[in-house]
């Protein structure tokens, strides 16, 4: 989605929330707006904006949303180089987060504070800042302090302090790697012994052969060049095949691609296998050639990888390896026999009230393991759900696509209010709300279910505009009363899985509760 697209979901959902007169919800909203004009470097636009922003805070009393208004004032302060009145906001943002103790926004408003000393040449007191920092973010966790010195070490390098530099980011790699998989270092200590053994079999291969050269006698020479020579025409024979071979192949990395088996707006996915092993089938995915220049999305597909990297689970996507070749970006995954529930909807209608427990209860499982990780999917759909067959009857899924997922609660300003995510399937608070949370995966989660239940999505529009006025004010039709055989419990626990209140949805492991005790 692009820029101008979301400008225009949120200049829509202010003129809902003035109608209604709801300050708080209008000054969300502005809010966002005023983020589109901060990512174009319209600054002074922004900072007129924020003002009106700061003054619908005050009207609706929300004191956080009025604190996160001030430090995105003193960010454009600091960037039109408006020191001093920059100085005063941050403090007043920083005394704030100390007394409600918000380790994440206090690591970033001391941090922030320290480049705003730094830039007035005030170097104790920026080092004393940037000490805080530190000190909060270690409060917060590894992914913060992870963040914190690698801020601090680019803060240093440019400062011409080099061994601080380097030292900071030596407790950054350090840190990293923590993160890093444990399955994927088993990967790596399995693969080095395979790699061994080859080159002592090769070795020994090799000792063998010139030893059995070695006693061969003169007289078989003429049988050892006839020998030769048919060898070498074989030889020839072989590159040209393989020649041919090439030209007609596709390959990325060690992998042979065989066939493109989907395409999303990031990336082109295709069924492929290593060069080492024909037999073995996995899926590889590949970042599109026009955005192999955009740093923004060369993230994305970076972040992608290492998110699933964290998690371990049965219904969840493995991604095997990371990699580039010939400067294009890939990832390879395990390859999945099945299809996705969206087309399985579109061939049968409706699904079976047990086939849409048993789905929803697989992936509540696996959303359980990903919020206890603090990552939000923030694109759960039904073409996000490939659905394969199990033991008898049953059924065995696999959640995909982690490209848009989002550690919880990042800042707004992180994500620079461009709104995540299939637009149907978007939570409410997701139009305007200044953080992403495991709520926002539960209301798609509930828009999955009802449309497994119904065979149709809660809320259908041709326009934008009437599609997010939908979203944000009206109710779904209950799905009992579009098939009557689904039990009154499952209807009702979709309308709370919808509900406009993030806080009223319950959660990954109380729906699966639910859906146990109705069985």
């Amino acid at each position: 989605m692009d820029l101008n697209q979301s400008r225009e979901y949120a200049k829509a959902g202010f003129s809902l929330a003035k109608k209604q007169k709801d300050y708080r919800w209008q000054g969300i909203l502005l809010n966002q707006i005023a983020g589109y004009e901060y990512l174009e470097k319209k600054y002074r636009k922004a900072l007129e904006i924020y003002e009106e922003v700061a003054e619908l805070y005050r009207k609706a009393g929300d004191q956080n949303l009025l604190i996160g208004t001030l430090y995105s004032k003193c960010l454009i302060k600091y960037h039109l180089g408006e020191y001093k009145s920059a100085l005063d906001l941050i403090q007043q943002c920083i005394e704030y987060y100390k007394k409600i103790d918000w380790k994440r926004n206090l690591t970033q408003s001391y941090f922030l504070l320290g480049n705003i000393y730094l830039a007035t040449n005030q170097y104790t007191k920026s080092e004393e800042s940037f000490h805080l920092a530190i000190l909060s973010a270690k409060r917060d966790g590894q992914f913060s302090e992870n963040w914190v010195y690698a801020e601090y070490a680019d803060v240093c390098y440019q400062r011409g302090m080099y061994k601080e530099a380097y030292e900071y980011y030596l407790k950054h790699v350090e840190i990293q790697n923590k993160l890093f998989s444990q399955e994927k270092e088993k990967e790596i200590a399995v693969l080095q012994k395979k790699l061994d053994a080859f080159e002592r079999d090769k070795e020994i291969d090799l000792l063998k052969r010139d030893k059995k050269i070695a006693r061969l006698s003169r007289w078989i020479l003429i049988a050892v060049l006839a020998l030769a020579i048919l060898i070498l025409a074989l030889i020839l024979k072989r590159y040209m095949y393989l020649f041919a071979f090439w030209k007609k192949q596709k390959y990325i990395g060690q992998y042979r691609i065989t066939e493109t088996i989907g395409s999303g707006g990031m990336g082109i996915v295709y069924k492929g296998h290593p060069l080492r092993d024909k037999t073995a089938s996995v899926a590889i995915k590949v970042l599109r050639e026009e955005f192999q220049q955009d740093d923004a999305y060369i993230r994305r597909f970076k972040r992608e990888g290492t998110i699933v990297d964290r998690l371990d689970h049965p219904h969840i996507l493995k991604v095997h390896e990371r990699g580039e070749h010939e400067g294009r970006l890939y990832l390879v995954m395990e390859y999945l026999p099945g299809k996705t529930l969206d087309k399985l909807i579109a061939e049968t209608g409706p699904l079976p009230i047990s086939l849409c427990r048993q789905i929803t209860l697989q992936i509540c499982d696996a959303l359980e393991q990903v919020h206890s990780r603090q990552i939000v999917h923030c694109d759960l759909k039904a073409a996000n759900v490939m659905v394969m067959e199990g033991e008898g009857s049953s059924v065995s899924i696999k959640l995909l696509d982690f490209g848009l997922a989002k550690v919880s609660h990042h800042s707004r300003l992180t994500t620079a209010g461009v709104i995540m995510g299939t637009l149907s399937h978007v939570a409410p608070e997701s139009f305007q709300a200044p953080q992403f949370s495991p709520a926002a995966d539960i209301y798609s989660l509930g828009i999955v279910f009802y449309q497994m239940l119904t065979g149709r999505l809660p809320f259908q529009e041709d326009s934008v505009q009437a599609l997010v006025e939908k979203i944000m004010v009206e109710q779904p039709d209950a799905p009992e009363e579009l098939r009557p055989d689904i039990p009154p419990r499952y209807s009702e626990l979709v309308q709370r899985m919808l509900d406009k209140d993030p806080e009223k949805r319950p959660g990954a492991a109380g729906i699966k509760r639910e859906l146990m005790r109705s069985e």
